[in-house]
């Protein structure tokens, strides 16, 4: 009797010992796969070695979202960002962004590389709450690493932050109801103040939303379309919070997790797609891997991920609202232009060689009278001003006139572009809102919303200009009509069938039969129907 009571203590002892440890293990695999999914995007990007990358970067090689990358690195690892501050100075000298919450976010990336650039305070005053939802979130992130605002305290972009939660709990940039990605950005934003009463409830109520949403595969959808970068951004929010979404059972469907989410969209080469089954994409596995970083750093015991290491707010070169007045802005040439920039130069000191003859033949004639050299002058001046605010170009170069013949058709697509709510505004704005009519394009394999654009303008000669690479192209003008001409909120939105995608134009892999839209709206998207 004694030896199976003996026994069953040694087994009794033995599970109550195993529980525990299985419970760790099942933590640390979650971390693992974090660490091994972080691992896997590096391998894919061909980063061996995060210095070496750092340092190899040069102005070319930098493209828009980069930023979204190096903040990442920065709060991954212990890294020497002085090399790459002077490229990314320069960067931003030359390439002037009109958005306010696109210069927030380059502004937060100088911040997590530990720079004192003026670019910094400069956007802090010009851009916090200048464009929505967004400029508001990424201003808070700014201020919430010690930067200050001569236009807005930490408390009152809180304040602002939760008059614009919407009644289901989450936010969203346009429409009544929330979305998630909005809903996440603005949490990770919020997280410092978690324990603030007012601003607690507000958060409760947005991880209601954000559970009920969740999809049964663990993953989320945007806009109508299941995608990792909504479930990044969700882990990111819950890991900012100090919320474990590896044990949360608010966050866990049908036994499936966040990881399970994103690892629906991870390919066999560790990089991570857009869509189930696609193709690798940047700025998903951007997106991923910022999540999982701020998952270790969470469970690591760090701050959270827009909590930046490298901070140096006092430090930061200051900017005042009086330097401010005194200097005249900048503007930068449109993007489309910039192979032309150059012809400038040479008409202008054609136009000086020409005038110092012109004087120099006077001079000879004895017709030395100051008022023809006055007038010679003033012509010169006038030739040169004249090229100075004109752009030449030949139909050839603008339009690219190549063939449109395509192999391998896949089937045909429609596409308009309409500004209706601005018709009739100005003299280059058509009375009816219609820049291009409902028109049919066919498409070949792999075309997106933006190759068809390309096409129409080439095809029908309606002038269009872009930012970014192909793949995260932004239209920011077309028919000479641009964001924000008619408002802080006004500017280009592309719909496919009635539905404004959660992914770019230069993303959107367009099937048979897509309906196309390009549409001017000035409230984000709200003002159409």
């Amino acid at each position: 009797m004694k030896k199976i009571f003996v026994v069953f203590l040694l087994v009794c002892t033995l599970l109550i010992s195993f529980v525990p440890c299985w419970a760790e293990e099942t933590d640390d695999t979650y971390l693992k796969d974090s660490q091994d999914c972080i691992q896997n995007i590096l391998d894919y990007l061909k980063i061996s070695d995060l210095q070496t990358w750092m340092d190899q970067q040069n102005e070319e090689k930098i493209t828009d979202g980069d930023e979204w990358l190096v903040l990442a690195f920065s709060q991954y690892s212990e890294l020497d960002f002085s090399s790459f501050e002077k490229v990314y100075a320069n960067y931003l000298e030359n390439n002037q962004e009109k958005s306010a919450s696109t210069r927030l976010k380059k502004a937060l990336c100088l911040v997590s590389i530990g720079s004192t650039n003026r670019y910094i305070s400069k956007t802090i005053q010009d851009s916090i709450g200048e464009q929505g939802l967004m400029s508001f979130v990424f201003g808070l992130h700014v201020l919430n690493n010690g930067y200050q605002s001569e236009k807005y305290s930490k408390n009152q972009l809180k304040e602002r932050l939760l008059e614009l939660q919407l009644e289901d709990g989450g936010w969203a940039i346009m429409g009544q109801y929330g979305d998630v990605d909005a809903t996440s950005m603005t949490l990770q934003a919020l997280a410092p103040y978690s324990q603030e009463e007012t601003i607690s409830e507000s958060i409760e109520r947005a991880l209601s939303f954000l559970s009920e949403n969740q999809l049964t595969d663990g993953d989320y959808s945007s806009f109508g379309e299941a995608n990792p970068e909504s479930t990044a951004q969700v882990l990111l929010a819950l890991s900012s919070l100090g919320i474990d979404a590896s044990t949360d059972s608010r966050f866990i469907k049908d036994g499936r997790s966040l990881w399970d989410g994103i690892r629906k969209y991870t390919l066999p080469d560790g990089s991570i797609s857009h869509k189930a089954d696609g193709t690798p994409n940047t700025m998903s596995m951007v997106q991923v891997l910022s999540a999982m970083i701020s998952y270790v750093r969470f469970k690591n015991g760090q701050s959270s991920f827009y909590i930046l290491d490298n901070a140096r707010p006092d430090a930061v070169e200051p900017y005042s609202t009086t330097t401010q007045e005194s200097e005249e802005p900048t503007v930068s040439e449109p993007s489309s232009h910039s192979v032309f920039r150059s012809y400038k130069f040479w008409a202008c000191l054609g136009i000086v060689v020409l005038t110092l003859l012109a004087g120099l033949v006077l001079f000879l004639l004895k017709k030395r009278n100051y008022k023809n050299f006055i007038a010679l002058l003033l012509i010169a001046c006038l030739a040169i001003g004249v090229i100075l605010i004109t752009n030449i170009q030949s139909k050839e170069d603008y339009y690219n006139g190549k063939g449109f013949e395509k192999e391998n058709i896949q089937g045909t697509v429609t596409m308009t572009i309409r500004c209706d709510t601005v018709a009739g505004k100005a003299d280059h704005i058509p009375a009816d809102g219609i820049i291009l009519d409902t028109t049919e394009f066919s498409i070949g394999k792999d075309e997106t919303a933006y190759s068809i654009l390309v096409e129409a303008s080439r095809k029908y000669k309606i002038p269009f200009e872009n930012d970014g690479n192909e793949s995260m192209v932004y239209i920011s003008g077309i028919q000479y009509l641009y964001e924000f001409d008619y408002g802080e909120f006004s500017g280009w939105i592309f719909r496919v069938n009635g539905t404004i995608p959660s992914i770019g134009a230069g993303e959107y892999v367009l099937k048979d039969g897509d309906k196309v839209e390009w549409l001017y709206s000035l409230r984000l998207g709200k003002d159409l129907s």
